[in-house]
């Protein structure tokens, strides 16, 4: 990355042994390394819900949910001037735990899940019978129909093109729809405690590192 995806400046400090860049302008940081299709191929695997990032996805479930849920609790309660929730699109959305609960939560709602590991959308269509496509959103057909509200939950750290996502999900999404973002806050007391200690620094998994001021 030549350019900050944030703010366009060219000016970058690197921080923690070198491991990331920071944006010298406003504070945006990415990891400092080449980020190449055949690279992510191998990271997101199977293994990354099976070993290496999760222990166990699948036995994960309960407690993955209740968080979802926790979430949904929240919207339903705090927003209240967008469109109501009728075409859900959610990126990332490995085994589908989250569909599961939009179902639910929502039932006349329409929803689509996409995930770049096949296992997981598998067991998503063939085990909770929901609408999930396998692959790359950018490379995704337009939708028949605009969608309300999009989900990335802790999902846009590992976007090799963040902004390019977020181009396409506003042409996709209905006026007075709803985009909801999930990610470690760079800016955060704990990240600038720990540093490169920080839990959430290990590309090329995570690319991108946001505050909450260059995010929004």
């Amino acid at each position: 990355m030549e350019r900050c995806i944030v703010c366009g400046g060219s000016e970058f400090a690197k921080i923690y042994s070198d491991t990331l860049k920071v944006c010298t302008a406003c504070g945006f940081a990415t990891a400092n390394m080449e980020i190449d299709p055949e690279l992510l191929m191998k990271t997101y695997s199977i293994h990354y819900f099976m070993g290496e990032e999760y222990l166990n996805y699948l036995q994960d479930k309960e407690i993955l949910q209740l968080n979802f849920q926790k979430r949904i609790r929240t919207i339903q309660k705090k927003i209240t001037n967008s469109l109501p929730v009728a075409h859900v699109l959610e990126i990332g959305c490995a085994y589908g735990f989250f569909g599961e609960l939009v179902r639910k939560n929502w039932p006349a709602a329409t929803y689509k899940g996409i995930d770049v590991v096949p296992e997981a959308v598998q067991y998503g269509r063939d085990t909770l019978k929901l609408d999930l496509a396998a692959g790359n959103y950018l490379d995704m057909k337009p939708p028949a129909q605009h969608y309300t509200d999009v989900f990335l939950w802790d999902v846009i750290e590992h976007l090799q093109f963040p902004e390019k996502f977020l181009a396409r999900i506003s042409q996709e999404t209905s006026g007075g729809g709803s985009i909801y973002i999930t990610t470690g806050d760079f800016s955060s007391l704990l990240s600038r405690w720990q540093g490169q200690r920080w839990r959430m620094i290990h590309p090329p998994s995570h690319i991108h590192y946001f505050s909450r001021a260059n995010l929004i």
